[in-house]
C-alpha cells in the first residue's frame, strides 16, 4: 500500500505503511511563545455519509449551532476554529485483490464502492488492477487562550 499525505495540490509526505497517522504542527514567534496549532482531524461520523462531500459535510452543524461531527465539535468545545477542508488528503492505492483483502468485499468490476469506515468512495479499477482512495480531513485551528 502507498500512502500520501497532501495538503491540496502537492505531496508533503509519502509513506510507505500499513497505517497512516495525522500530523500536528505548532508556530512559534520570536518571544519562542506557540501562536497556534493545525491538525487534521478525521471526522468520526464521516463514514456514515461517505458521498456527502467532506466540504459539505464540515458545513453540517446541530440545533445549538456546534458541528455535527463529534470529534470535530470537541476541537471547537475547547476553542479551536475549523480550518481548511482537505478533499484528497490521504492517497491509498493497492491492487484490487489487496483492496479485497482490506475492506472483506468483492469489487466485481470497475466503479466507485462505498466500503466500511471509509470517508470517500474507493475506485476500482478491474483493468488496471488498480484500486484508489483519498481520504479528506478537515484542519483544526487551535489558538493559545489569553493569559489573564
Amino acid at each position: 500500500m502507498t500512502c500520501s499525505l497532501t495538503s491540496g495540490p502537492s505531496t508533503t509526505t509519502t509513506a510507505r505503511s500499513s497505517t497512516a497517522t495525522g500530523i500536528s504542527s505548532t508556530t512559534s514567534s520570536p518571544t519562542g511563545s506557540s501562536s497556534f496549532a493545525i491538525a487534521p482531524v478525521r471526522p468520526s461520523l464521516k463514514d456514515r455519509y461517505p458521498t456527502i462531500p467532506v466540504e459539505r459535510y464540515a458545513l453540517w452543524t446541530r440545533p445549538d449551532g456546534s458541528p455535527f461531527d463529534p470529534w470535530v465539535r470537541v476541537h471547537t468545545l475547547l476553542g479551536a476554529r475549523i480550518g481548511p477542508v482537505i478533499p484528497s488528503s490521504l492517497h491509498i492505492t493497492g491492487t484490487v485483490q489487496e483492496w479485497e483483502s482490506w475492506t472483506q468485499m468483492r469489487f466485481p468490476e470497475t466503479g466507485d464502492y462505498v466500503f466500511p469506515a471509509g470517508l470517500a468512495t474507493v475506485h476500482i479499477d478491474r483493468e488496471r488492477d488498480l484500486g484508489e482512495y483519498w481520504e479528506p480531513n478537515i484542519w483544526i485551528i487551535h489558538t493559545p487562550s489569553p493569559v489573564t
